[in-house]
This record gives C-alpha cells, sequence and structure tokens, in this order.
C-alpha cells in the first residue's frame, strides 16, 4: 500500500483557484491515473484529492484505490 498526503492532486493559493482547479473525481485525469497505475502494479493507494460537489463548493475526500 502506498499512502499520499492530503491534497495531492494540487496547492492552490486561495479558495477561488480552489474552486476553479477542483474536478469531480470520476472526471480527474490525475485519479484515473493514480487508479490506472494502482490496477497495473496490483497495489492500493491512499489518496487524498479535492472533490466538487457543485460549481461554488469542493470538499476534501479520502480515497482507497486497488
Amino acid at each position: 500500500m502506498i499512502f499520499l498526503p492530503e491534497a495531492s492532486d494540487f496547492i492552490a493559493k486561495d479558495s477561488e483557484e480552489t474552486l476553479s482547479l477542483t474536478l469531480p473525481i470520476n472526471n480527474s485525469p490525475f485519479v484515473n491515473g493514480i487508479k490506472d497505475a494502482a490496477m497495473k502494479k496490483n497495489m492500493w493507494v491512499s489518496i487524498g484529492v479535492h472533490e466538487s460537489v457543485a460549481y461554488f463548493y469542493f470538499y476534501f475526500v479520502l480515497l482507497f484505490l486497488q
């Protein structure tokens, strides 16, 4: 298992930039890339990322991918 830190997808300078960079998890090239690599190597990955839930709101999630 690999553990990556909270906010592994990006660090923004302010909330406006955070909102502009945040994507739904299933549309995130970063998350999909980590998921694909985990599947290829048959490894678990624990990763904290931003997830958008509306155009004006986001939250942090912890994912366990295999």
